[in-house]
Order: structure tokens, then C-alpha cells, then sequence
């Protein structure tokens, strides 16, 4: 009898330490949620205790996230176990809004889910997190169809050092808008939907993710990819190496890149990044000569980027992308 009132006693404190733990985490997620309002960096429509008994968390409705690419969900819960409370889940409610250059996207999908672990440091670091969305389709709110849909996403970050993030990525039957390859790529026939993404590599920021309101978001110093793979048609891509990103945003720094099939590749980089057609019989010499020796007809040849401009060994490609 003895041993069952301890029991007894230990769920009545866990059941308390759970249901007053899950007030003081709402309470806290309403403060934070108003300093980042004061700052025009979120809103909000309510906040309450979410998890009870067995785990502790929060219950936001109307959540829209407004610092950078600015987000909107009907519904986020969030929660963490009883015995491990900076280890976070959480399930969005479908369709969200996404607005990205002042471009409105509607998204669906059948779930949507992730999961952030904090470290119990100043500022609560984020160690990891993760996103995943099953079948997910995002629609200009312009457009009566899908601008662009795929089978999953998914997405896990694990911190290494203060600012570096271990990166993990993918996306599966990534289906691009009718007639947006061929508009793009005429000769080289590429359809909608790509097979497969990946990547895996490190990207640093300036300053490590917060769970606190941070006076800016991080920004990009440098960037190492181990690996990143496109198939697209049975046609493939693969890039690796490590870049530095200047404060204009412009990467500095060489990947090696190694293409299949790299006449149909060749004709998608000069419609998409609009390469100037007198590059192009050069870039076939080129590509021609580095083939011979690969074995497989494949091509493995620097991509560097300097001084604002991208090349592919010797031959310019024009300008370099923003990485900010």
C-alpha cells in the first residue's frame, strides 16, 4: 500500500508540474510573441497551454511569423515530453500562407510537422530542428493552378559550433508549373517534374538561431556542401566544395561540378541563367575536352565564383547569385 500511494504521488506531481510547467510556457510564448509584435516581427490571435498531463507545451492560433519570408498558419501546436522540455514537436495546420518578395503562396498538403531541441543557454541556441511536409503544393494566389508541388520535404539542421549548421535535405517528385522547363529549355526537352533532390552540407551564420527575439536574423558567412544531387529525366547534377559569402551577399570561393548527359545540361544553363549564345561554342569545346577523359562521357570541371562573377574553368558565365 505504501508503494502505491509513492505512485500515486509521483503522477499527482508529475500531472501538477505538467499542467502549471504548460501555463508558465504560454505565458512566456505570449510575451515573446508580444515583444516580437512591438517589432513588427510577428502576431498572434491566441496562445494557450497545449500537452496535458504527460507533456508540457503550446496551442497558437492565428500565428503569422512576419521577419523575412513571412509565414502564416491557422494553427501551430508545439510540445515537448514532461522529462525533456526543450525537446519540441510540433504539427501545422494546413493550408498556410507564404509570401516571399511580396509574392503570396497558398500551401497544402496532407501533414505537416517538425521539431526544434533548444540548448539551455542564453538566448535558448536552437541545437536542431526539422521540418517535414507530406505531399505539399504551393499556389500563387494569381494562379488557378499549383506553381509548384512534389510527393515530400523535408528538411533537419543540427548545430555544429556556434553558428554552423549541419544540413540534411530533400525533395521528391518536385513538379515545376506547366510549360516552365520548356519555356526555359526548348531544345534540351526537359519535362515538369524532377525526380530527386538532395543535399547534405554546413552552412554558417553570423550568429547562431535563437528561441529569444534576435535584434536580426543570422546571416549567411559561408557555405560547404558535401554533397548535392539532382536528377532530373535520368539526367544528373552533383556539386560539391565550400564557398564564403561576402556582406554584399555575393559568394566567393570554387565547387566542383560534375554534370551526366551534359549537352542537355548545357542548353538548360544558357536558357535559365541566360548565358550568352557566343559562350556557348566555346562551352562545347570545352565540355567536349573535359569528357574524353572521364571515362563515362561525363564532365567534372571547377565552378568558381569571384569578384562577383561566376565562371565554368575558363569560360565566364556572368554575374554571381545572391546567397542573401
Amino acid at each position: 500500500m505504501r508503494f502505491a500511494g509513492w505512485i500515486v504521488a509521483i503522477v499527482v506531481l508529475a500531472l501538477a508540474a505538467s499542467w502549471f510547467g504548460g501555463q508558465e510556457i504560454a505565458r512566456r510564448a505570449q510575451a515573446a510573441l508580444a515583444e516580437m509584435a512591438q517589432m513588427d516581427r510577428a502576431r498572434v490571435g491566441s496562445v494557450s497551454a497545449a500537452g496535458f498531463p504527460l507533456r508540457v507545451g503550446v496551442d497558437f492560433r492565428d500565428l503569422a511569423l512576419l521577419d523575412g519570408p513571412q509565414v502564416e498558419t491557422p494553427r501551430l501546436v508545439a510540445t515537448a515530453p514532461l522529462w525533456n522540455p526543450l525537446d519540441w514537436s510540433g504539427d501545422v495546420s494546413l493550408p498556410m500562407a507564404v509570401t516571399l518578395n511580396g509574392m503570396r503562396f497558398n500551401v497544402t498538403g496532407t501533414q505537416a510537422g517538425g521539431g526544434l531541441r533548444a540548448g539551455y543557454a542564453p538566448g535558448w541556441p536552437v541545437r536542431a530542428a526539422r521540418i517535414a511536409i507530406s505531399d505539399p503544393a504551393a499556389t500563387y494566389e494569381a494562379a488557378e493552378i499549383p506553381s509548384l508541388a512534389a510527393r515530400d520535404l523535408r528538411l533537419a539542421a543540427v548545430q555544429e559550433g556556434s553558428g554552423a549548421y549541419r544540413i540534411d535535405a530533400g525533395v521528391d517528385a518536385l513538379t515545376l508549373p506547366p510549360g516552365l522547363a520548356a519555356s526555359l529549355t526548348p531544345n534540351a526537352k526537359f519535362s515538369d517534374t524532377i525526380e530527386t533532390i538532395t543535399a547534405q552540407g554546413l552552412v554558417t551564420f553570423s550568429t547562431p538561431f535563437t528561441l529569444s527575439p534576435q535584434p536580426a536574423a543570422p546571416e549567411i558567412t559561408a557555405l560547404t556542401i558535401d554533397t548535392l544531387r539532382l536528377v532530373w529525366d535520368g539526367h544528373e547534377i552533383g556539386l560539391s566544395g565550400s564557398l564564403t559569402v561576402a556582406p554584399d551577399g555575393r559568394p566567393e570561393g570554387t565547387l566542383n561540378l560534375r554534370l551526366h548527359d551534359w549537352e542537355d545540361w548545357l542548353e538548360f544553363a544558357q536558357g535559365a541563367f541566360n548565358i550568352d549564345r557566343r559562350a556557348m561554342p566555346v562551352l562545347t569545346i570545352l565540355g567536349n575536352t573535359l569528357s574524353q577523359g572521364t571515362g563515362d562521357g561525363s564532365i567534372v570541371a571547377p565552378l568558381t565564383f569571384r569578384n562577383g562573377e561566376m565562371a565554368l574553368g575558363p569560360v565566364p558565365l556572368g554575374p554571381a547569385p545572391l546567397l542573401r
